[in-house]
């Protein structure tokens, strides 16, 4: 009669699990850094993993602003994608939307 309390029980102890892990993937991401190039080589941007911008720098005198956006955007996406693989690597194949 009371079976399915024990599977809840554990459901919830693994829920919990779960968010501590990704509690702490997320300080450990928001203390990395990310770099994103652009492609011609001018602009170099880095963002932190809560994607934060921390500094753009110029390569060259003669940068468009599509060089930062095109560096900016790459870091972006490099902190994104590790920080999905890191959540899938705590939650496996839990869909967990809204994190990131």
């Amino acid at each position: 009669m009371f079976g399915g309390l024990g599977d809840l029980a554990k459901m919830m102890q693994q829920a919990k699990e779960i968010k501590k892990n990704v509690e702490e993937m997320k300080k450990k991401l928001s203390e990395s850094e990310f770099s994103g190039l652009s492609s011609n080589g001018k602009v170099i941007a880095v963002v932190s993993g809560d994607f934060q911008l921390k500094s753009v720098k110029f390569q060259a005198a003669d940068v468009a602003e599509n060089d930062v956006f095109e560096a900016v955007n790459t870091a972006l996406e490099t902190a994104r994608n590790e920080a999905q693989a890191k959540l899938q690597e705590i939650a496996g194949p839990l869909n967990v939307p809204g994190l990131f």
